[in-house]
């Protein structure tokens, strides 16, 4: 087999074939990276300070949300802490607890299974 491809000239072809091949590939990737370098001294500059407004942006956001959850969680435990220390104090009544709603049926079976009765299966 080996020596009919070596006859017909098929085996110097792929090798040829690969080669014209990898030159285009390698001709391509050379004027892509060309490109890419025109272009990031182009405009490299131009997307730095973009980039870099839009990350203070998102910078400036992040602060002024932590700053909020900061002051309303030390706010809460203000009103927590001062309702603590008058009900050790005694100035406050206990809160009274929701009185228990008895529940009449089971809400974890749907209504279309509720009657029907699981077990063995019993002979007639």
């Amino acid at each position: 087999m080996v020596d009919l491809k070596k006859e017909n000239g098929q085996e110097k072809a792929e090798v040829q074939s690969e080669s014209v091949l990898d030159n285009k590939r390698q001709y391509i990737l050379d004027e892509l990276s060309e490109l890419m370098d025109q272009a990031s001294a182009d405009y490299g500059p131009l997307l730095m300070q973009e980039l870099q407004r839009r990350m203070e942006f998102v910078i400036q956001n992040f602060n002024e949300e932590l700053n909020g959850l900061i002051i309303s969680s030390i706010e809460n435990w203000k009103i927590k802490d001062s309702q603590l220390r008058n009900l050790m104090a005694g100035d406050l009544p206990a809160p009274k607890g929701q009185p228990n709603k008895e529940q009449t049926e089971d809400i974890s079976t749907p209504d279309f299974i509720k009657d029907v009765e699981f077990g063995p299966i019993r002979r007639k």
